[in-house]
């Protein structure tokens, strides 16, 4: 499921990658409709309104015309009414008649010019309307520049404060679409770049903590399934009656003791023998490392972290004895070769199914808690919840198997309780791992701490 979820990841990024640079080739080509007003037609746009104002005109144009001939008509029959039905002998009374004739036709014909002018004015105003609706239109569109045409989201939020000024017209910048592009300043340059990069750098950083968000989510559900599965395998109903791992009591303990494994506690009861842990005898199951189980058990996992956080970008092969991660568990914890190549494989193991669980860890500090729950998933449930049945298997002795109270509250059904050593007398000597080191210690529900550790090849 994990790699289908990566694959999907990849898959739309791939898709947006592609789009973009197609996107980008059409748009060099001047014939891109994507992200670009352009999918209107431009060209149409300009040619409709052409051949509409072209038909206003024409339409003026006649109508002017018809006006004209008309007003003609009209005067000369107001010239035809005006004129005298006799010869008057007297000249003063044909000048007073002529003097009201022709101003009777002064103000025909200025009504007429008062008319026509009006008539003017009002197709001057539905010029200038027709005119202003052109630039408008001319401002959203292109005329052979692809690069100057709004995009989508301009025009969207240009409609939006058109239609709501008084609630989005304070929050969003008016956009002026121009046809030509002004030339910039270099420092205006230097800046687009700025704010370039550091919108990338913001885009990468949020797209990167959502993948690892969704990665660890996914890595934290299957662990969370997993868990009560792993539990019942690793504590079974007789976890406490069962195959056991026990020494011979015959004198001290110490690394030259017998080891044997026993099927039954009676079996270990009749050989005279002493329970050592739960479970059947491992690769850790020898003095050395059943000595570091106890006295490492403050800085084992801060050491182990460590190690595995070196592996990180190389390829690790927990059954080579020179791997850099089995020579890790070997020299600055202490384990042999065979203990320290079955921590390698569930260091490794563990990485893989927890990678993403990881990188979360490292920006809040509550997944790096080593306490294992059912309600918190850390890097410690992931570790016992996936590893756990193989590796339990493979080292035998572990501390829960040995009965060791540590500061981690445990369940009581997982304690083997049919151990019954007092390690503390038995491991009296402190830890000291052949390579020392400084390491990230962190106990349960408190603030981690740098830890010096002394090794066996500290001069001083």
């Amino acid at each position: 499921m994990f790699g289908y979820s990566i694959i999907w990841v990849l898959f739309g990024i791939g898709c947006h990658v592609i789009l973009y640079f197609w996107t980008r080739y059409k748009q060099s080509k001047g014939i891109s409709i994507r992200f670009k007003s352009q999918l209107f037609r431009p060209s149409n746009l300009v040619g409709s309104s052409t051949s509409v104002a072209s038909q206003k005109i024409e339409t003026k144009v006649k109508d002017e015309e018809e006006g004209i001939n008309n007003n003609n008509e009209k005067v000369n029959q107001e010239e035809v009414v005006m004129k005298p039905q006799s010869d008057s002998p007297d000249k003063e009374g044909q000048e007073e008649n002529d003097e009201q004739t022709s101003c009777h036709i002064d103000e025909v014909n200025g009504s007429n010019n008062g008319v026509h002018n009006n008539n003017n004015s009002d197709d001057n105003d539905d010029d200038n309307d027709n005119d202003n609706d052109n630039d408008n239109e001319n401002k959203l569109v292109s005329h052979g520049d692809p690069n100057a045409t709004p995009s989508y989201w301009k025009l969207f939020m240009k409609k939006t404060v058109d239609t709501s000024p008084f609630i989005c017209g304070c929050c969003v910048k008016e956009e002026k679409y121009v046809t030509e592009r002004q030339p910039k300043s270099s420092a205006d340059k230097i800046l687009d770049c700025i704010k370039r990069f550091v919108c990338y750098v913001v885009s990468f950083l949020f797209l990167l903590a959502t993948i690892i968000n969704i990665g660890a989510s996914y890595e934290q559900c299957k662990a969370k399934t997993a868990l009560p599965i792993t539990f019942r395998k690793l504590y079974p109903a007789d976890y406490t009656t069962g195959t056991m791992c026990a020494w011979d009591k015959n004198g001290p303990p110490g690394p030259n003791t017998t080891i044997k494994e026993f099927e039954t506690v009676k079996e270990v009861k009749d050989a005279n023998y002493e329970i050592i842990h739960c479970g059947a005898c491992g690769n850790c199951s020898n003095w050395n490392d059943i000595q570091l189980q106890y006295t490492s058990r403050e800085y084992l996992a801060g050491i182990t972290k460590k190690c595995t956080q070196e592996s990180f970008g190389r390829k690790v092969n927990p059954t080579d004895d020179s791997d850099e991660l089995v020579q890790c568990n070997h020299l600055q914890v202490g384990f042999t070769i065979p203990c320290a190549k079955a921590w390698a494989w569930d260091e490794n193991h563990t990485k893989k199914h927890a990678v993403f669980t990881f990188l979360q860890a490292q920006f809040t500090q509550s997944f790096a808690d080593m306490e294992v729950s059912f309600t918190d998933i850390t890097m410690a449930t992931i570790d016992e919840a996936i590893s756990g049945p193989e590796f339990v298997p493979r080292v035998g002795a572990t501390r829960r198997r040995m009965n060791i109270i540590s500061d981690i509250q445990r369940p009581k059904y997982q304690q083997c309780t049919a151990a019954q050593q007092n390690w503390a007398e038995i491991f009296t000597d402190p830890f000291y791992p052949p390579v020392g080191g400084t390491y990230v210690v962190q106990k349960p529900n408190t603030p981690s701490m740098d830890c010096v550790i002394v090794g066996q090849d500290d001069s001083s």
